[in-house]
């Protein structure tokens, strides 16, 4: 995410929810294999690029939906 689109992100209410229909549903972090669950805030999403951020490492991670 750029540092601008971050910026706007934060100022817009900060933290979305990965799943918010399917609190069962989870992923991994490929990088540091914390596991993210559904229902769990996460401090950015891109639901456009299918990308997020763990909340863990800081590294960026796709998603499918």
């Amino acid at each position: 995410m750029k540092d601008e689109d971050f910026l706007d992100f934060t100022k817009e209410g900060g933290y979305e929810v990965l799943f918010p229909d399917d609190k069962d549903a989870s992923i991994e972090c490929t990088y540091c294999g914390r596991k993210i669950h559904g229902n769990e805030e996460v401090v950015w999403i891109d639901k456009e690029q299918g990308i997020v951020q763990c909340p863990e490492c800081g590294k960026e991670l796709e998603i499918e939906e």
